[in-house]
């Protein structure tokens, strides 16, 4: 997870990434991803109340890389409202250029918003 940090302690995540092996048994990495960015975003609600809550995510499998941003509602609720976008998948040998750059923009956009 990255977040903003206070006196080394992390307070507000916004960016979960979740890392699959390949394997027979393998699972896909969605569903663990989709939970964290949830949790995240129930922890920064606990903090700031502001709804909808923006949060991004990332799994890679292999060396390949998906991105989600979220916007999650009603988190209090019994069932909380999370609307996803989800990128294209983005291939490391190919396009490290590329990932590091949405990296920084997602961690560029959060740190603005924190000041």
């Amino acid at each position: 997870m990255l977040g903003k940090s206070y006196a080394g302690r992390m307070d507000a995540p916004y960016l979960v990434v979740i890392e699959a092996k390949r394997s027979i048994e393998a699972q896909s990495p969605v569903a663990q991803c989709y939970a964290q960015m949830l949790a995240a975003a129930r922890l920064n609600w606990e903090q700031d109340n502001y709804q909808p809550q923006e949060i991004f995510g990332c799994y890679t499998i292999a060396d390949t890389w998906t991105f989600i941003r979220a916007e999650v509602e009603s988190i209090d609720a019994d069932k909380p409202v999370m609307r996803l976008e989800t990128s294209r998948e983005y291939v490391e040998k190919l396009e490290a250029e590329t990932i590091v750059r949405i990296l920084k923009k997602i961690v560029l956009s959060k740190t603005k918003i924190a000041k």
